[in-house]
């Protein structure tokens, strides 16, 4: 026998009609919404005198290998620094031939220009196809994949062939979408090859394919825990029938948080199947996964057994300061991309960090593209692609892969709304401010503004579980108010309903002059939806378990007018300046308010303002919100600030533009004008400031 090949075709049809995948049904969803995902799972109590045998040990040594002595063997696995542990480990095969593969995998191989195999296939290779559980430690880029992807496709054309309702045989768990994807664009050519079918499975993209693919039958399924935990929830396809499982970048799952949904996935396989676990390094969390997962396994260790990152990669650590930063890093550009193939990946911390980066390069001439978890599937494909093949050869990214998924980000998963266009999860609709009929003044002196904001905050959820989400944004608002406040206690809330019986509920602060609302939370049902977006009714469907159901809309809307805003403003400002006495942080204060981010331009003087100045002011303030411009009206405002706190404070605001009215205004007309996205400033004549500004902004449209 010169391989394992199989004359069985595993590329027939396969009819419909028969009944659904059985295993964990999990029905409609239930009113609790903030529970751990798989918490619906039902862990299997498995009888292996019930189950099926099957065969996992096809390892047959090649006659060469056999006539390898064991000190040739071990010259080679010092040459390799391969540390092997555990029993009866085989020996390694020094080339292709040896691992006697079938033809087909053998003529991909080919095609793909491979020498020999590299160190963790060489050792890999042997283990796996002997049918024992191993765990595979070794840096990234060292052929991990292929050391488990050729053992699986011998494995599954040894196993009887799928029926209707099967599961997967062999099953991939990856961290991230990203590494998901690269595994199956491996898989991929290799399955063609073999009459395979394989899929990959991973959130951010459309569930229905992915639930096609496995209503066909799939023999390989590549998956992130998240994304696969949802389908076997919902019984979209079950583990019933797989005895391969991988791991594969095990230490990565677990520093993302991923251990629980692994474990509630593995309790849904058989336990004797065989378990491949692979990492880049060996701490003792996965160490005590191993233990709980893999029976009598193997340990191979590629390179030093403290293994901890990639020691092909030179690591030049420059401490310095923030300010130093941004010039530090253009210089460091100039230097690499000096050498026209070089490619650049800016690793930062944040996502507003990655976007602020990405335009300063930009605007500098940089080809650089951004890249984080709130950007789409379909973009975030599209920007790997074009760094792939050198187009945009300098990506600034985040690690996608961090989770820090809250109960909202799981419930819009499960809501799954059909209409991708429309903006569910938490979105900022309307503008910041329309006019009231009267201007009032406060006993302390306050001057109430006749506007008031109409900015909204608004979340998509099922009927079902409307008034817990209601209850859920009032105590999160309320803590997040009172965490800020001088006097935490005065803040408060009450029930309400409208003229058409919506229910919600208000948040007052106490004034010195009587209790007023800020900010009211309404439950708007589907009607919302449908009013506006009349005749399109069946594009607002999304699933809620098994219903097709219209979402109804919770808004937080902001009821505070200017002269309140700038009272809290000043409280907390206060606040700010006592704490950071104390503690030595910065806190920005007007971050506070989530209605204050459609403004587009902030109108200010500065230091000392008089009346003339604020007389400017609010004629220009006129002017721009006759034009449909949204403007700060900074004037206004009682804390006196320094240029760049002023600055700082409107970047935070996310406020495009700064006009700044002086002295010099009186005399000459000049205002100074300065731009959020490029820092720009410039002195411009008050005259051309809203042709400058209307202009600028209808063309950008400022989305």
């Amino acid at each position: 026998m010169s391989g394992y090949s199989s004359d069985r075709d595993r590329g027939r049809d396969r009819g419909f009609g028969a009944p659904r995948f059985g295993g964990s049904r999990a029905g409609p969803l239930s009113g609790k919404k903030f529970g751990n995902p798989g918490e619906k799972l039902v862990k299997k109590k498995w009888n292996l005198d019930e189950l099926p045998k099957f065969e996992k040990n096809f390892y047959q040594e090649h006659p060469d290998l056999a006539r390898r002595t064991a000190q040739e063997v071990e010259t080679y696995r010092r040459s390799k620094e391969i540390t092997v542990r555990g029993h009866n480990c085989p020996k390694p095969v020094l080339n292709f031939y040896e691992a006697n593969f079938p033809a087909n995998v053998m003529d991909v191989i080919a095609r793909q220009n491979f020498t020999e195999p590299t160190a963790i296939q060489a050792q890999g290779w042997p283990v796996a196809l002997s049918g024992l559980d191993m765990v595979g430690v070794a840096q990234t880029g060292s052929g991990k994949t292929l050391s488990y992807l050729l053992p699986a496709i011998v494995h599954i054309n040894h196993q009887p062939f799928l029926e209707r309702g099967d599961g997967p045989i062999c099953l991939v768990l990856a961290p991230t979408r990203e590494l998901a994807q690269q595994v199956q664009q491996v898989a991929a050519e290799y399955c063609r090859a073999c009459r395979l079918k394989s899929t990959c499975i991973y959130g951010g993209a459309p569930k229905g394919p992915q639930i096609r693919d496995l209503e066909r039958g799939v023999e390989i399924c590549i998956a992130t825990p998240g994304r696969l935990i949802d389908f076997l929830e919902c019984g979209k396809t079950n583990l019933r029938r797989t005895t391969y499982l991988v791991l594969d970048e095990a230490d990565r799952m677990l520093d993302m948080g991923f251990e629980p949904q692994i474990r509630k996935i593995v309790d849904q396989i058989r336990p004797d199947r065989q378990t491949l676990m692979w990492s880049a390094t060996w701490p003792k969390e996965v160490r005590q996964l191993a233990e709980d997962f893999l029976k009598d396994y193997i340990h191979i260790n590629i390179g030093a057994l403290e293994l901890s990152a990639n020691h092909n990669i030179l690591q030049i650590v420059d401490v310095c300061h923030d300010v130093e930063k941004d010039e530090k890093l253009i210089r460091l550009m100039e230097e690499i991309m000096s050498e026209k193939e070089n490619k650049t990946i800016v690793f930062v911390e944040t996502k507003r960090r990655c976007d602020e980066l990405t335009r300063k390069m930009r605007r500098d001439g940089w080809p650089a593209m951004g890249i984080h978890g709130d950007k789409s599937q379909q973009e975030r494909d599209w920007v790997l692609n074009e760094f792939k093949h050198g187009k945009a050869p300098i990506l600034i990214a985040t690690d996608v892969a961090s989770r820090g998924l809250g109960a909202l980000e799981h419930y819009v998963n499960c809501l799954d709304l059909v209409n991708k266009r429309l903006p569910y999860g938490l979105a900022q609709i309307g503008v910041c401010f329309h006019p009231v009929s009267d201007t009032k003044q406060t006993p302390d002196g306050v001057k109430r503004i006749g506007e008031k904001t109409e900015a909204s905050l608004v979340w998509f959820t099922s009927a079902r579980t409307a008034s817990q989400w209601l209850d859920f944004w009032l105590r999160h608002r309320l803590l997040w108010w009172r965490k800020f406040a001088m006097s935490p206690s005065n803040f408060s809330s009450s029930d309400c309903q409208d003229e058409e019986g919506r229910k919600g509920n208000k948040l007052y602060y106490n004034f010195p002059w009587g209790k007023e609302p800020i900010e009211t939370l309404w439950n708007l049902g589907d009607h919302e939806l449908l009013h506006m977006y009349p005749g399109n009714g069946s594009q607002l469907y999304g699933r809620d378990g098994r219903k097709s159901v219209v979402p109804s809309v919770l808004s937080i809307n902001g009821d505070l007018d200017r002269g309140m805003l700038a009272y809290l403003y000043d409280s907390f400002q206060l606040t700010e300046n006592s704490f950071t006495r104390k503690k030595n942080l910065h806190r920005k204060v007007l971050k506070l308010h989530p209605c204050l981010a459609p403004i587009k331009v902030a109108l200010d003087v500065g230091r000392g303002p008089t009346v003339e100045l604020r007389q400017v002011c609010q004629g220009l303030f006129n002017e721009l919100l006759e034009s449909g411009i949204s403007v700060w009206p900074g004037y206004l405002e009682t804390v006196q600030s320094s240029l760049e706190q002023l600055y700082s404070k409107y970047d935070e605001m996310s406020i495009l533009f700064t006009v700044l009215i002086t002295e010099a205004t009186l005399e000459n007309g000049l205002i100074h004008l300065r731009s959020r996205d490029t820092t720009m400033k410039e002195m411009m004549h008050i005259s051309k400031v809203k042709d400058f500004l209307t202009k600028y902004i209808s063309s950008a449209k400022n989305v």
